[in-house]
């Protein structure tokens, strides 16, 4: 997707390491701010290539996904005052308009336990039966793919728990978007 460009091209090489670049990896900028790697402007014009643009609305409307950010739970989103995965759909929204569920639509009971305290077979086995659908207008969506959205991959029991719920709606496509893995 990116192409890096190779280290000799990078100004200020002694500066730039490759865990902590001073530079983006793609055009060469200095980054700014919370850019890591690369840069606001590669990342946007590099979305625009995973979608590009149809030439009928008709067919903008088959091809593109719908978001379902993971759902929290009331309490953990009551806490935390907002819900991390629905703020990174909101981020695609902005970038590539992409429809996306409604924060609510489906509902989320509060975990057994915390999940960063077990290993991976615990934590699937915490996830169970945690989704429930809270409202049904989803079902008009039914014959869209699905492009779930989450702030970190860790086991993947969050998303798997929640792809087997959308699974068993009627949903066919589903691909999963996270902005790490740990």
């Amino acid at each position: 997707m990116f192409t890096t460009r190779k280290w000799a091209e990078v100004p200020d090489t002694k500066k730039n390491l490759w865990a902590f670049p001073v530079h983006c990896q793609n055009c060469g900028i200095r980054l700014l701010g919370a850019a890591k790697q690369i840069c606001r402007y590669c990342i946007l014009s590099e979305l625009a290539r995973i979608y590009p643009e149809p030439k009928k609305y008709g067919e903008l409307m088959l091809e593109r996904p719908l978001l379902v950010p993971v759902p929290l739970s009331q309490q953990r989103r009551d806490s935390r005052g907002y819900n991390q995965s629905y703020s990174i759909a909101e981020g695609w929204v902005a970038a590539i308009p992409l429809p996306i569920l409604r924060e609510g639509s489906i509902a989320r009971t509060a975990s057994r336990i915390n999940q960063v305290h077990v290993n991976k077979s615990e934590r699937r086995l915490n996830m169970e039966g945690v989704y429930r659908l809270a409202c049904p207008s989803v079902y008009d969506w039914i014959n869209r793919p699905i492009l779930i959205t989450d702030d970190v991959y860790t086991t993947g029991s969050t998303c798997f728990a929640l792809w087997q719920f959308l699974k068993s709606l009627g949903f066919k496509k589903t691909y999963l978007f996270t902005l790490a893995m740990a």
